[in-house]
């Protein structure tokens, strides 16, 4: 049992996961549970179930996950600033690949890929291919064959580079 308990990502939580974490208290009346939530990326509506257990969603406001080039680019999808602490990084320009279709899709991939790793000397384990769509709509998955380096769930095997994250994300 705990005193406290702290909840990340609160709005991704279903309204059963509740109830066992409220049993993980030592303390019913004393001990504390906070649940963090960001409002942007409540895509499933669950956090709206924290009001049926007296609690109010603590909405954290600053950025500490992005540098400042990445936060900025990404809110303005949601036409918002970032409010960024002072100390966070400034960030590497961010490039943008437009392409007409998947071959080219996949292409461009490959090549950025061979960049990373080749010219750039980086590991396939600190790369993630991220993308908004499930494994059965996703194009980079689908066609993960006819890259140069191989992209599967699993890490390194024989010898050939595996990317062990291709993950979905909101």
């Amino acid at each position: 049992r705990w005193d406290l308990i702290l909840v990340d990502e609160a709005q991704d939580f279903k309204k059963d996961w509740w109830i066992p974490i409220f049993d993980l208290l030592k303390h019913k009346s004393k001990s504390s549970l906070w649940a963090f939530t960001d409002p942007l990326q409540n895509v499933y509506g669950l956090s709206n179930y924290l009001e049926d257990f007296d609690m109010r969603p603590s909405n954290l406001k600053r950025n500490c996950r992005n540098t400042k080039v990445i936060a900025e680019y990404s809110y303005n999808f949601v036409d918002q600033k970032p409010e960024m602490f002072n100390s966070s990084p400034e960030g590497d320009k961010i490039y943008i690949k437009r392409v007409q279709n998947s071959d080219q899709q996949m292409s461009a991939l490959d090549n950025i890929l061979t960049k990373l790793i080749k010219a750039e000397k980086i590991d396939p384990e600190d790369i993630a291919i991220l993308s908004g769509l499930s494994e059965s709509k996703n194009n980079i998955w689908k066609n993960r064959k006819r890259l140069s380096f191989k992209i599967t769930k699993s890490s390194k095997r024989n010898g050939e580079i595996y990317f062990s994250t291709i993950k979905k994300f909101k």
